[in-house]
């Protein structure tokens, strides 16, 4: 048995702990981040999934995404609000409620569509 220290927890550091821990090895994670919120949610990949598939054997709730939308930067001049990016997730087929929105966006601190609004347009 040896013993084996891995510095980074991301996916790739915290899987190869895992596996030499079921190999019986002593292991040794260092991260300085490993209470992080990851920004994907936690999101999978096909090809993780793919090469993974055990990865959604567990009770924990799960929802499979075929298409994303990302919006990386968005109409100064008409940006979206929150009943519009509500619409939009439900459109995708992820029912929220607009409190749900605000919460976030003021978590995130990102300001209303409103104060984001570049009036000079």
């Amino acid at each position: 048995m040896a013993q084996i220290a891995i510095v980074g927890g991301g996916p790739s550091g915290a899987m190869c702990g895992e596996q030499l821990a079921r190999a019986g090895h002593k292991v040794n994670l260092f991260d300085e981040h490993l209470a992080w919120e990851k920004p994907c949610g936690g999101g999978l990949t096909h090809k993780a999934i793919k090469c993974f598939p055990f990865l959604l054997d567990n009770s924990y709730p799960k929802k499979l995404v075929n298409s994303v939308e990302l919006i990386s930067s968005e109409d100064k001049a008409n940006p979206l609000s929150d009943d519009e990016l509500v619409k939009k997730l439900q459109e995708a087929g992820y029912p929220v409620a607009r409190r749900t929105v605000t919460k976030y966006r003021k978590l995130l601190n990102i300001a209303s569509s409103r104060q984001r609004r570049d009036w000079a347009e």
